[in-house]
């Protein structure tokens, strides 16, 4: 049984270290090999790679007034506008929401053009507003005059995610409701209803607009005073996996650690597929009991500090035609991020081994701007054409197991071919294994190994780590690990330099072990195209 073997600690270039990883490794071995993924953790790191998280709701269609319009402009939640004029005050009028050309056919394609793999919706944001006509809350999509009262955006969302191939996720609360608490109409402060509501929504959801591959349960709170939050958490848990046992949780205590950097997915946090909240992120530790697939936001479609600015500019998660620059008047629109951005993010955030979290939001109409639109499918394009549809070398002989040494995987390369990325990935249906490596190259004309991605000095995960060679590297390969070529004591700046060129063999060297054998899934190299 490969849970029971041994690590063999091989570090040729860090032999200083080995102290560290032997005590890894002994703490592994004591407790009976690696952490393995279970069947729904590791059918997630292998199916998904990006994420969209979709902000679509009562908050869209909201027009504010000049004391937001000329201020910070943060994402109001649907009970926090100060806003009196309604019968629901302070809560968003459910009318409000009046989609002219609502096509979720429309948003998968042009999500799938981008890569997305799943994409988790605001079912019901911290106001308490439903995307579904839901008989557990009056306040939803059913309280709007949109098709007369009989509008399903929900439903509508699944057919399309099942027509496209895309998995299902919701972003829903259940510590959250501010309609329960803040407005006029309704209940207020009565914990039981509050409760009782939540549970008859996600019932719904869970039942009747699935497979729900994920639930995104944030960890805000707009709940009824003296509530025991986390035993509303708890409830939540214990249902889900009553009704769904293989819809996955997240972020908290679930079943996916979220705004992870670094490369390493065990974690000595709550274990997966429990049935207990926990506020709290689990954090990356090599000697971790659990294993966690990792995932990290990245960034967000319309400009804002999550959208790869400066910081300068406020953040809208939901789609605001009139958002801001500053506190100038006139609000210019801010536009969105570039397709060189987006692209960016994803070689650097998946080129960790994270799934990369990436808010794209629908406009007032239903449909995503058309500058957005054409955005995503430009980005899609050239992360397509660089890493996904070819290669310009690749291992054969791949999968590849044994024992960690060097010279696991080699690669034969064109003497004339160019390329600007090393892309490597470890098979970790028995667990993560590698703990560090290094690849090596030999020029045309020549036989000697010489470093093309050198080894980390010491075993680790580096909490902002990036491909780009932005910082300190990390030591571990995982799920996928995306380097640019260091050679000569000089990192390569994919379309700054020119591509790398007069390589004619490249191989994979494992420097490190927490368990053998080690398996190495793909070892390939890449041209930056398109962007």
């Amino acid at each position: 049984d490969s849970k029971a073997t041994v690590s063999v600690l091989n570090w040729f270039y860090c032999a200083r270290h080995t102290h560290t990883m032997l005590a890894a490794a002994a703490a592994l071995v004591a407790l009976g090999g690696v952490p393995r993924p279970n069947a729904r953790q590791l059918e997630y790191m292998e199916d998904v790679d990006m994420v969209q998280f979709m902000h679509y709701s009562l908050p869209t269609y909201w027009n504010p007034g000049s004391k937001f319009l000329h201020g910070g402009n943060p994402t109001y939640h649907n009970c926090k506008t100060q806003d009196k004029t309604t019968a629901f005050a302070p809560c968003m009028d459910p009318d409000w929401f009046q989609p002219t050309h609502l096509d979720t056919d429309a948003w998968m394609q042009d999500s799938l053009a981008l890569g997305f793999d799943e994409i988790c919706l605001t079912a019901r944001h911290e106001g308490g507003f439903t995307m579904w006509p839901s008989k557990a809350t009056p306040y939803g999509v059913h309280a709007s005059s949109w098709r007369n009262g009989t509008g399903d955006v929900l439903k509508e969302f699944v057919a399309s995610a099942k027509k496209y191939g895309i998995k299902i996720c919701y972003y829903f609360n259940p510590a959250a409701d501010g309609y329960s608490v803040r407005s006029k109409a309704g209940p207020h402060n009565d914990v039981e209803k509050f409760v009782a509501s939540m549970k008859g929504q996600l019932t719904e959801l869970l039942t009747q607009y699935g497979p729900v591959n994920r639930l995104w349960f944030d960890g805000t709170s707009e709940a009824p005073e003296g509530i025991n939050r986390t035993e509303v958490m708890d409830t939540a848990f214990e249902l889900t996996r009553s009704l769904s046992p293989a819809t996955l949780l997240s972020p908290y205590g679930g079943d996916i650690r979220n705004n992870a950097a670094g490369t390493v997915y065990t974690s000595n946090g709550a274990p997966p597929n429990g049935t207990t909240f926990k506020k709290a992120y689990p954090t990356g530790n090599v000697s971790g009991r659990y294993f966690y697939p990792t995932e990290q936001h990245g960034i967000t479609m319309q400009m804002g500090p999550d959208g790869a600015t400066t910081g300068e500019l406020p953040t809208f998660w939901f789609w605001h035609d009139w958002a801001c620059v500053g506190n100038r008047a006139g609000c210019p629109w801010v536009g969105h991020v570039s397709a060189a951005s987006i692209f960016e993010a994803w070689v650097n955030i998946t080129g960790q081994g994270n799934a990369m979290l990436f808010n794209v939001a629908p406009d007032k109409s239903g449909v995503y701007n058309a500058s957005v639109a054409a955005t995503m499918r430009t980005a899609g394009a050239a992360i397509n054409a660089t890493f996904r549809h070819g290669s310009v070398a690749s291992a054969a002989g791949v999968p590849a197991s044994g024992r960690c040494e060097a010279g696991m995987v080699t690669v034969d390369v064109d003497p004339e071919a160019e390329f600007d990325y090393v892309l490597a990935r470890e098979d970790l249906s028995a667990g993560q294994r590698i703990a560090n490596y290094s690849v090596e190259y030999q020029p045309v004309g020549g036989d000697e190994w010489l470093p093309l991605v050198p080894p980390v000095p010491k075993q680790r995960s580096v909490v902002g780590d990036t491909p780009s060679g932005q910082g300190a590297r990390d030591s571990h390969v995982g799920k996928k690990r995306i380097d640019v070529p260091e050679m000569d004591g000089r990192r390569h700046r994919p379309g700054v330099d020119a591509p790398v060129t007069g390589v004619r063999k490249v191989r994979f060297n494992c420097l490190g072990a927490y368990e053998e054998p080690v398996h190495i899934r793909q070892l390939s190299l890449h041209r930056r195209r398109g962007i």
